[in-house]
């Protein structure tokens, strides 16, 4: 009796597919086509290949290693690393391929994939469930490689600007040490030139000192200003201390003032520099006598307004001794 292969005709609709049984040993089994199935292997395909894994092109793979490997390739452009050889053998056992299934399927979380998919889904061919995941991975490995595009671009502009100069970027460099040139002799020609100097450390004061500094420079542009003023004096006041306060306040700053003035005529008797010339050294003269003169006027104002301060605080406490109770 001949033996006879049941397998030989079969319907249209049914394919035989290859299996392996628990030893490893190859196993036809009877597989039904799925329209569906069938569909989504070829979107996984042409999705692959549409993103530069031209590998799933070629006929003697698998469908298992195309796909396989196709996986690996997208997850490795997402900079992550799978510990799989893309180089596949060819009839690999069902341990051997669930191995590389789990290695992908384990890098999946890491990278946050919307999708869950199993080892047994990728081994099966289930093609339903993991074209989502294949086209997920297609998408976020084009926005990888279309970053890392942009990076080695600015890194190779930035290369070039170190080793090599345009002619527009040499004209624009000329221009700029020329206005260099200009800004260095306005700085030289306006710099401050110092007309006096101290003797002495002066005062304390921050204030003071800053304006024995202005003047030793020929500053003369600005006024002595009292923190006690004339309306400050209210004719409610309840207490004498308070005009006592004020008016040691004016004493304490007048006394500074004077100070500030002995500093700056201590000043004058400072030899000045031996490369001034006699015109330089009259102006400088001059210039230092209107300072003077300026610093004289303020001091008698200051003084008036601080004998008016006194006889109205005089008159104040008066007019509260001799109040009615």
């Amino acid at each position: 009796m001949t033996s006879k292969n049941i397998f030989s005709k079969h319907l249209p609709n049914i394919k035989l597919a290859t299996r392996f049984d628990a030893d490893g040993n190859e196993i036809q089994v009877e597989r039904r086509e799925d329209e569906e199935q069938k569909r989504k292997e070829q979107d996984i395909i042409e999705a692959l290949v549409g993103a530069g894994y031209y590998r799933a092109h070629i006929q003697g793979l698998s469908t298992f290693d195309k796909i396989v490997g196709g996986m690996t390739w997208c997850i490795e452009a997402c900079d992550y690393d799978v510990d799989v050889d893309l180089l596949f053998h060819e009839n690999l056992t069902i341990g051997q391929k669930i191995s590389l299934t789990e290695k992908i399927v384990v890098v999946l979380p890491k990278m946050k994939c919307p999708f869950q998919l199993e080892p047994h889904q990728i081994q099966g061919l289930d093609f339903i469930n993991i074209f989502p995941v294949v086209e997920w991975l297609v998408k976020r490995s084009a926005e990888n490689r279309s970053e890392k595009a942009d990076r080695l671009k600015k890194l190779a502009a930035s290369q070039f600007q170190n080793y090599f100069t345009l002619g527009s970027d040499r004209e624009a460099k000329q221009v700029h040490g020329r206005q260099l040139g200009n800004l260095k002799t306005v700085e030289d020609r306006y710099i401050p030139k110092r007309q006096f100097r101290r003797t002495e450390r002066g005062p304390d004061d921050v204030m003071s000192r800053v304006r024995i500094t202005l003047m030793e420079y020929g500053t003369r542009d600005f006024s002595v200003k009292t923190n006690v003023d004339i309306a400050e004096i209210d004719a409610d006041a309840q207490d004498e201390d308070v005009f006592r306060g004020m008016l040691q306040k004016t004493d304490q700053e007048e006394l500074d003032f004077d100070q500030l003035f002995k500093n700056l005529s201590v000043a004058k008797e400072q030899s000045r520099d031996s490369k001034l010339t006699a015109e330089e050294r009259d102006t400088l003269n001059r210039h230092y006598e209107d300072l003077k003169r300026e610093m004289s006027i303020d001091t008698s104002q200051l003084s008036e307004q601080n004998k008016i301060k006194t006889i109205l605080a005089t008159k104040l406490a008066l007019e509260k001794k001799t109040e009615p109770r």
